[in-house]
């Protein structure tokens, strides 16, 4: 297999601005599987597909979040991307997928994977009427989505092209609190990723969105404490999602950046932003001084 991928990536080096990803679809270990071959390519592409393939359909998010773990750990230093599911198998087969994914479960997942430093998301487009598969195309509630979902990150770009996972924590209970991700933006600033756990849903069908089955239980607070990195003063924080970028109060206690999310329904995200981004260099050392 090595010896046929090299041979596909000599072809693709041939070309100017060509990845030769290596695309890994819903293997059932990553922590096995993801790593003999996360070093074979220009990047990694993941399909996990747990809404279809997880042993507990409940908390399948947070089964596609630990595949994102291991496709950051196994592309390292390498960009991976990732691809959301999209199909519904026929009705008559016996590994039959009943639903595809609803708004609130995509929005909720890619922004978990930006949190662990994805570089993309890559969108499956099957022709319709195909038979066994079909595209985003086929649900006009996620199509709506995918619009927002893409303008947000497109958005975000300044933020995330140089972004470097920092910190992925937990606030409060695991099924029930709030995921709190933290991502150093080079010298501009500090990006802060917040994610609701508390929710509920299965994999029945749902007529293509028409009736959901994916439901929130919306927070009124959540305390977020950030480390604060030696080279960072804050200017301010503020929600870069919101055309008025309203502030958020903060406070700084010791090496810690302390604010509050209020009214978390699925995802917040908060800019901490650098008075003076260090970029003259004229005083470094250089490794000889």
């Amino acid at each position: 297999a090595s010896e046929v991928f090299r041979s596909y990536q000599g072809q693709l080096d041939k070309k100017e601005d060509c990845l030769a990803p290596v695309f890994l679809c819903d293997p059932s270990r990553p922590d096995k599987t993801f790593p003999i071959y996360g070093q074979c390519g220009d990047a990694v592409e993941i399909a996990p597909y747990r809404l279809k393939s997880s042993s507990d359909d409940s908390r399948f998010i947070e089964q596609e979040e630990n595949y994102f773990f291991w496709a950051r750990e196994a592309a390292s230093p390498r960009p991976w991307f990732w691809i959301p599911e999209a199909f519904v198998l026929n009705p008559d087969a016996k590994n039959k997928a009943l639903r595809m994914l609803e708004p609130q479960e995509l929005r909720l997942q890619a922004f978990a994977a930006l949190g662990h430093g994805a570089q993309g998301i890559h969108y499956y487009t099957y022709r319709s009427g195909a038979g066994t598969h079909a595209g985003f195309q086929e649900s006009p509630h996620l199509m709506e989505a995918i619009k927002t979902l893409n303008a947000e990150v497109k958005h975000l770009q300044p933020f995330l092209e140089s972004a470097f996972p920092a910190s992925i924590k937990t606030v409060g209970h695991p099924d029930r609190g709030a995921r709190v991700y933290t991502l150093w933006s080079g010298e501009k600033g500090v990006l802060v990723i917040v994610r609701n756990l508390d929710y509920v849903t299965d994999k029945r069908e749902n007529e293509l969105g028409a009736k959901p089955r994916f439901q929130s239980r919306p927070k009124r607070k959540v305390l977020v404490t950030v480390r604060k990195p030696a080279w960072l003063t804050v200017k301010m924080v503020v929600d870069p999602l919101d055309a008025k970028r309203s502030a958020f109060p903060y406070r700084i206690e010791g090496d810690k950046i302390v604010f509050e999310i209020r009214d978390l329904e699925l995802v917040k995200v908060a800019w901490i932003e650098n008075v003076t981004p260090h970029s003259d260099v004229q005083n470094l050392q250089t490794p000889n001084q």
